[in-house]
């Protein structure tokens, strides 16, 4: 059920929503809201209060505004700042707060819930506020309240701890302003300020009369006698001013055409003491013909004891002519919006589409469900429900696919009055999905990165540390100090080696990392490596085998090393004692190709693709048996891609791996 329009509210309802670091950002934004501007606070930060404790508690200390909390069936009051509780989420209702329990432990975009509910409910009265957070929650109801003809506030960016949040709503251009949070209040005081400005009674009057002037019908009120005393809105199409003494005699002003008519209604009137009305009155002047209606109501003034007539003149061409003018009005606005709208009949045969459908939709006539494959199971059952019902929807989510086009829409409809039709909402929400995708996926690579770093800087450091108090207790001479020494060495050069991959790894992000191409003998810088690693190949009991051809190479022999070490490294790490490792290099089709193959674990099909993403191992377990941060693999795709040459993989489980280098003979990048 569509929620009721909140009539009995304050002049302005303010939505904020916060996430991670939006508490000192609260902190600032309530120190500075306005304390009589009539505006409704409610804040909504969806942290649990182990992470922040009560909020109520923390931010009334720096308001000059009540500050409460939300319970059941809450209604906001002006000039008050109300919080919704941890882990809930709200709407608003009928003029009052109702709280979402989670579910499953977690409410999916609280801010965006909150927000939605408002626009519908205050509408152009709505403010919106995004402050810090993660994700992209709040920037879809940012949208809505703009839609509804409210104004949106997105926190500064660059004043956010976590800036997500402020940066998702103002790349999908769902934010009026951008403040820092100590400015946002000054701003609403500043907005009520505007508001209130000038004196209420002067403006209705302005107001009125320009309303009166352009839109009111034509009037006039005339005596017992027929003399004019007063005149409303544009009278000329139907009197004419006349000099002498008949200059306010209504019945000699009248132009031909109506003049009769006028003086017909109005003696019935003054005889009868009632209402009479003429319709369909031809009336021309010069080359414009006039259908008017003519209505006469006698008016008693009670304390004076008199009566008179007010004569109202209703053009149907100037009524016909402003129904043209909201009509286009009404299109050019549907024109401007940007998303996709259509409206179908009972049939659901298309009937009218705005600009927005057409570019989506290349083919636009017929059954909408035509146009492409639609995947949402009983769509045609729930939009024909909704134009049976009158009931509309919204969030209908649905795959869509046009030959090769594919989209994620979330569709609305609303059936139209006075006509078995529907309007249809399309909205792509396509690109707000990647974005989570994409944060969703930079934060598993952020705890993946966190929880490797975590284990494997530990390790050396935990050799150094047992090994430098083993030394406390030895004598000079003990021979144990110098296995001591050459462990600790070996463990600071381990540590070492990982700063440097992951400075290498932040440096390839961000094209920094220097590679140096020159001239040069690559059979021998692969030798040279299979020599360096061949003792760590006898300590696992593998046999390399190698077969270099002669080759030279334009390449940065300190990153071809690299290569060449992490692959062979790699292989060695995931191959079982007993196991073969084959290296090859050789000049083939315009390419030097360097091939490594082991006959280790191999790789599941699912697998395969992870490859060379970073902190990402075969090995998944806790335990990371193998140790390693997993970024080896994606610095080589990196490093191939700098040398212009392409990297794959081969993999089966349980029957070895290989991996495949191409670089281009004679350049790089």
């Amino acid at each position: 059920m569509r929620p009721v329009r909140w009539d009995a509210a304050p002049q302005r309802i303010v939505g904020i929503g916060a996430s991670t670091g939006g508490l000192e950002a609260l902190r600032l934004l309530v120190a500075g809201l306005p304390h009589d501007a009539g505006m409704s606070f409610v804040i909504l930060q969806h942290l649990p209060p182990a992470q922040m404790g009560p909020l109520a508690t923390l931010l009334g200390p720096h308001s000059s505004l009540p500050v409460v909390e939300a319970g059941p069936r809450h209604r906001p009051r002006p000039d008050t700042i109300v919080i919704v509780p941890a882990l809930v989420g709200a709407e608003i209702h009928d003029g009052a707060i109702e709280l979402r329990p989670l579910e499953g432990g977690r409410l999916h975009h609280p801010i965006d819930l909150l927000f939605a509910s408002l626009a519908q409910v205050a509408g152009d009265r709505a403010i919106g506020i995004v402050l810090s957070g993660t994700g992209s929650d709040g920037t879809y109801g940012l949208r809505q309240i703009l839609a509804a003809g409210g104004s949106t506030i997105v926190q500064e960016p660059a004043t956010a701890r976590f800036d997500e949040m402020p940066r998702s709503a103002i790349a999908m251009n769902a934010a009026t302003l951008v403040l820092a949070p100590g400015d946002i209040g000054r701003e609403l005081a500043s907005l009520h300020s505007r508001v209130a400005a000038r004196h209420p009674s002067e403006l209705e009057r302005k107001v009125d009369g320009l309303l009166l002037a352009r839109y009111a019908p034509a009037s006039v009120v005339v005596d017992e006698g027929f003399e004019l005393v007063q005149l409303r809105g544009r009278t000329g199409p139907y009197l004419e001013p006349l000099p002498g003494s008949s200059a306010r005699d209504v019945l000699a002003m009248a132009r031909e055409g109506i003049a009769a008519e006028l003086r017909d209604a109005l003696e019935r009137a003054r005889a009868g003491d009632i209402a009479v009305r003429h319709e369909g009155i031809t009336l021309r002047d010069g080359r414009e013909t006039r259908i008017v209606n003519l209505d006469v109501t006698p008016v008693r003034d009670i304390a004076h004891g008199t009566r008179q007539f007010l004569v109202v003149f209703e053009s149907i061409v100037d009524d016909l002519r402003a129904s043209q003018v909201a009509r286009d009005q009404a299109t050019a606005i549907v024109e401007a919006v940007p998303t996709p709208l259509a409206v179908v009949d009972d049939r659901l045969q298309i009937v009218s589409f705005n600009r927005a459908f057409a570019d989506l939709f290349p083919s636009r006539t017929g059954d909408l469900l035509r146009l492409g494959h639609w995947h949402a199971p009983g769509i045609r059952e729930r939009l024909l429900e909704a134009l049976g019902s009158g009931e509309g929807f919204e969030h209908l989510e649905t795959e869509h696919t046009d030959g090769d086009r594919r989209h994620l829409f979330q569709l609305a409809a609303r059936r139209l009055p006075g006509a078995p039709q529907l309007l249809i909402g399309i909205a792509d929400i396509g690109p707000f999905r990647e974005a989570e995708d994409a944060r969703e996926a930079n934060r598993r690579e952020r705890d993946a990165f966190l929880g490797a770093v975590s284990h494997e800087l530990r390790t050396p450091l935990s050799a150094i540390i047992l090994w430098t108090e083993a030394l406390r207790g030895f004598t000079r001479d003990d021979p144990r100090t110098k296995d001591a020494i050459g462990a600790i060495a070996e463990a600071a050069r381990s540590e070492t080696q990982l700063v440097d991959d992951l400075l290498d790894l932040a440096l390839s992000r961000t094209d920094g990392l220097s590679v140096v191409p020159e001239p040069l003998d690559a059979t021998g810088v692969v030798r040279d490596v299979l020599a360096s690693l061949s003792p760590s190949a006898r300590e696992n009991q593998l046999e390399v085998a190698s077969a270099l051809g002669e080759t030279t190479l334009v390449a940065d022999p300190r990153r071809l090393r690299q290569i060449v070490t992490n692959l062979v490294g790699n292989a060695i790490k995931f191959t079982p004692p007993g196991g073969t490792i084959d290296v090859s290099l050789e000049t083939r089709d315009g390419s030097v190709v360097l091939r490594v193959h082991d006959t280790g674990e191999g790789l599941p099909p699912d697998a395969v693709a992870h490859a060379f993403e970073p902190f990402w191992q075969a090995d998944g377990s806790t335990t990371r048996s193998h140790g390693g941060l997993g970024i080896g693999l994606a610095l080589v795709r990196h490093l191939v891609d700098r040398h212009g040459g392409t990297i794959s993989v081969a993999s089966d489980a349980g029957h070895g791996t290989t991996f495949t280098v191409r670089f281009p003979l004679l350049a790089s990048r």
